[in-house]
């Protein structure tokens, strides 16, 4: 096993849940651990003891970029909105151009 003090990463989230393991297998075997062993934590006995601290930066982020999409598409429509504008500016100032000629 791997002592807790070496896997634990500074400035990270560390959770340690006793009793609950990073393999499905008994340490030092490929044989899946019985019942009344040790669990792993994707068992869904212990899902809830940490999934959570997956979910919410994820969903932070699925906001965020949702956030830069829509002032992205603001500002695109700004651009066309202004692009529009001058379009019609110069149209007016070509057909004032073509009634003086005349």
């Amino acid at each position: 096993m791997v002592p807790v003090s070496v896997a634990a990463l500074e400035g990270a989230t560390n959770l340690v849940l006793d009793g609950v393991l990073h393999s499905m297998s008994k340490a030092g075997t490929c044989k899946e651990a019985a019942a009344s062993d040790l669990v792993w934590y994707g068992d869904g006995r212990v899902l809830d003891h940490w999934l959570h601290l997956v979910q919410a930066p994820a969903t932070q982020q699925r906001q965020q970029r949702q956030e830069q999409q829509q002032q992205q598409q603001q500002q695109q429509q700004q651009q066309q909105w202004q692009q529009q504008q001058e379009q019609g500016r110069q149209r007016r100032q070509s057909q004032e151009a073509v009634l003086r000629v005349r």
